[in-house]
C-alpha cells in the first residue's frame, strides 16, 4: 500500500528559518508503503522544530497557543498543582503564568509567609479536582520544570487572572511570556481599589494607626469601636470568606455549616488511617 500525507500548514514561518517551531496537523491519510513509514501514523498534532528543543504533553508536541484539558488532582500552594491529561492519563506539575502567591517555609524550616494558606485554599477552592484547559507560551517550563501555562476554567475565566482579581497573588511576568499581562495587572489594580485578599489584612492595621492613643481593648470594645475600623474588618471577613468558596456567605448560620463540612472532609482520611492502624496493632497484640 503506498501512502501520501498531506498537512495542514498552521504557521506561515518560512521553513528555512532557524530556530523556529512549525506546528502542522495531519488531515489526511493515503496510500503509503508501510516499509517507507519511520514511525506509526495517525491524525494527530505534529510538532516540526529546527533549532530548538520540543516540549511534548501527554505525546503531543506544544508551542504558543497550544492547549490541552487535564484534571487537576493535587494543589502543592497558591500557584502549584499537578493535573492529569484526560486522554493520555499523563501527569503533570503545573506553574500559573504571570501571577506569584505567599510561599511556604515548611521546607526550609521556617514560617510561611502571610496568607499562604489563604492563597492555598483560593487555588483549593476553584481547581481541586476541576477540568481546566491549559495554553502555553513560548517558554514551556520554569527551571524546576513545571509547566508554564494559563488555566482556563470551564465558565471560561481565567485562573491566573481570578487569583490576582481575590487578591491573593502579586503580578510576577517574565518575558517572554506575556500574552495577558495588561489583564493581570488590570485584575491586581482592581483587587487593591477593592480592598480584597491581604490587602485587606493591611488595612486593618493602617486604620489601627490611626488611633495612637487607644489601647486595642478600647478599639475593639462593641460599642466604641471606630466605625472605620468596622468597616476594615467587614472588608477582611469577605475577603477570608472568599479563600474557602467563590460564593458570599448568606447569613453566619451557612458559613458555620459550611466551614464544619469542609473540616470533616478534611479530617475524614486521617480518622480513617487513624482507625485502621489501630486495628493493625489489635490484630498483632491478639496474635
Amino acid at each position: 500500500m503506498r501512502l501520501l500525507l498531506l498537512f495542514l500548514l498552521w504557521s506561515t514561518a518560512a521553513i528555512a528559518q532557524t530556530d523556529s517551531t512549525h506546528l502542522y496537523k495531519i488531515t489526511y491519510i493515503v496510500d503509503v508503503t508501510d516499509s517507507d513509514l519511520a514511525y506509526e501514523s495517525s491524525q494527530t498534532n505534529v510538532l516540526m522544530t529546527f533549532g530548538g528543543g520540543n516540549h511534548e504533553v501527554g505525546g503531543l508536541a506544544v508551542s504558543p497557543d497550544s492547549s490541552f484539558y487535564f484534571k487537576i488532582t493535587y494543589i502543592v500552594d497558591g500557584d502549584t498543582f499537578d493535573g492529569r491529561n484526560i486522554r493520555t492519563g499523563e501527569k503533570i506539575r503545573f506553574r500559573p503564568i504571570g501571577m506569584d502567591t505567599p510561599e511556604t517555609g515548611k521546607r526550609r524550616g521556617q514560617d510561611s509567609e502571610p496568607y499562604h494558606r489563604q492563597a492555598t485554599n483560593y487555588t483549593w477552592e476553584l481547581l481541586k479536582d476541576q477540568i481546566v484547559r491549559v495554553e502555553y507560551d513560548i517558554d514551556a517550563q520554569d527551571r524546576y520544570g513545571r509547566d508554564l501555562v494559563y488555566v482556563w476554567l470551564d465558565d471560561g475565566r481565567l485562573f491566573n487572572e481570578e487569583i490576582l482579581k481575590a487578591g491573593w497573588a502579586v503580578v510576577a511576568t517574565y518575558p517572554p511570556n506575556i500574552k495577558y499581562v495588561d489583564r493581570f495587572t488590570s485584575g491586581q489594580r482592581e483587587a487593591r481599589e477593592e480592598g480584597r485578599g491581604e490587602t485587606c489584612a493591611q488595612a486593618v492595621l493602617d486604620t489601627r494607626e490611626r488611633y495612637p492613643d487607644s489601647s486595642l481593648a478600647d478599639l475593639y470594645d462593641p460599642l466604641t469601636m471606630p466605625p472605620d475600623l468596622v468597616k476594615a474588618h467587614q472588608q477582611l471577613d469577605r475577603a477570608v470568606d472568599r479563600c474557602y468558596r467563590p460564593q458570599p456567605f448568606t447569613s453566619e448560620r451557612n458559613r458555620i455549616e459550611y466551614l464544619f463540612q469542609l473540616y470533616e472532609e478534611y479530617t475524614a482520611p486521617l480518622l480513617a488511617a487513624e482507625s485502621k492502624q489501630k486495628g493493625k496493632k489489635t490484630s498483632k497484640t491478639k496474635g
